[in-house]
């Protein structure tokens, strides 16, 4: 390998690893995706979620076909 090949290289390899961490956090401990105040990201994956349930709309049952009312499953 001549010189300047391996100067090149060096010099690559250099900016390249200087590139790579200009884009780390300055503090790897540091969560940015947690909401202010938390330390989690607030998405509960847990068992005990607070589920959301949707309500009955008596407008929107209404346009529902006979036959499958009366079968009840959509």
């Amino acid at each position: 390998m001549s010189v300047r090949r391996g100067t090149t290289l060096a010099l690559a390899l250099l900016a390249a690893t200087g590139l790579l961490t200009a884009c780390g956090a300055s503090d790897p401990s540091t969560d940015l995706a947690a909401p202010k105040g938390r330390k989690d990201t607030g998405v509960n994956i847990g068992p005990d979620q607070d589920r959301l349930r949707g309500k009955k709309v008596a407008a929107a049952a209404d346009l529902v076909p006979e036959a499958i009312r009366e079968r009840g499953t959509l």
